[in-house]
């Protein structure tokens, strides 16, 4: 029997598509593989309250993250596979050449936490590519940054998958202006969302509302208020509820610079809310009722919205659909995703 250990530096107040993806490995597998789970410590109840539950009837071992702490859980555990979730990639490159017998795959969910220079740096160092280094991309686009730095048959994509169940409770849909997740402002493309929502009402004199959820730690000192004074734009710091965000609003937008894989783009559309993307490649992955605009181009996002609104019955018509729905959950299936993950995990795509 193999072991995995998962080391994911995930804090959230709330569980989401990637606890429920590990979920969905741990039961399908748990007779072929040994998973020991190492999180990060924190006070935050939220965070308590779903990991308590999680922790029940696994192993799990939480650790201030630092590149000693994971030496040590990996040194305690020995595990045959290291399964590495939103690290930098630096310190997992550094480990792998300190446990060559060990198999270390570093999965790239969401956006890219190292420098092409900390990467160039280490390898230089160490004058070679680490044959037992292993990554698993959420998206294609990922792959060319990494491939001055991992081998080339070392690299793989497998989508991510998405827990739709979480959206499936009955919430009345108010349908009333413009949603987005802003955790980073300059990564998540809040300015340009607010430039947006100005030029709608300079431009088309219309006056939409922007809600921009953040997480608490994020401090609006950007002077929104002042900068936009005539427009309706709130900051709203809470974990909140996505599908309640989702199915208040009639538009979910993604202004994004940089993404790896993008959620909120598929769930918003399950929840029956169209989406607006910035058009990068990470963010390609639904063709029907998302619409895209020119990266970091503010008017080409009021235009989007502004076509959108004006037509939003006929643009969105089939959006509720059962068949809709169906097909997005067979295409981001938690269970298909296991199985990929599986067959590289342990058989290296074989």
């Amino acid at each position: 029997m193999k072991k995995i250990l998962v080391i994911a530096n995930f804090a959230n107040t709330y569980s989401g598509s990637f606890i429920a993806s590990l979920e969905s490995f741990h039961k399908l597998y748990n007779t072929k593989i040994e998973m020991i789970y190492v999180f990060p410590k924190s006070p935050n109840p939220d965070y308590q309250k779903w990991m308590s539950e999680f922790s029940k009837n696994k192993k799990v071992i939480f650790i201030d993250f630092s590149e000693s702490e994971f030496e040590k859980a990996i040194n305690d555990t020995r595990p045959d596979i290291c399964w590495c979730h939103f690290l930098s990639v630096a310190p997992v490159t550094s480990l792998s050449f300190k446990h060559e017998s060990t198999l270390f795959y570093f999965h790239a969910h969401g956006q890219l936490y190292f420098t092409n220079f900390q990467l160039l740096k280490l390898n230089i160092k160490k004058r070679r590519k680490p044959s037992n280094l292993h990554v698993i991309c959420a998206s294609k686009p990922l792959i060319k940054f990494f491939r001055p730095f991992i081998k080339h048959k070392n690299i793989h994509v497998v989508r991510n998958a998405v827990d739709f169940s979480r959206f499936n409770e009955n919430i009345p849909s108010s349908k009333n202006g413009v949603a987005m997740f802003g955790y980073d402002w300059k990564i998540k493309g809040v300015d340009i969302a607010c430039e947006a929502i100005n030029y709608l009402k300079e431009k088309y004199n219309l006056n939409v509302k922007l809600d921009i959820y953040c997480s608490k730690n994020i401090e609006d000192s950007r002077g929104i208020s002042a900068k936009f004074p005539n427009c309706d734009i709130n900051v709203i710091y809470s974990s909140g509820n996505p599908s309640k965000v989702y199915k208040e609003h009639q538009i979910f937008i993604s202004p994004s610079r940089k993404e790896a894989f993008c959620y909120s783009i598929v769930e918003s559309i399950y929840c029956g809310t169209p989406v607006i993307f910035s058009d990068i490649p990470e963010q390609r992955h639904n063709d029907e009722f998302s619409f895209k605009f020119k990266t970091q181009n503010p008017k080409s996002l009021a235009k989007e919205m502004h076509k959108l609104l004006c037509n939003y019955d006929a643009l969105t018509e089939g959006i509720q659909s059962t068949k809709f729905k169906e097909n997005l959950v067979k295409k981001y299936s938690l269970d298909e995703w296991s199985k990929d993950v599986y067959n590289w995990l342990l058989s290296n795509g074989k």
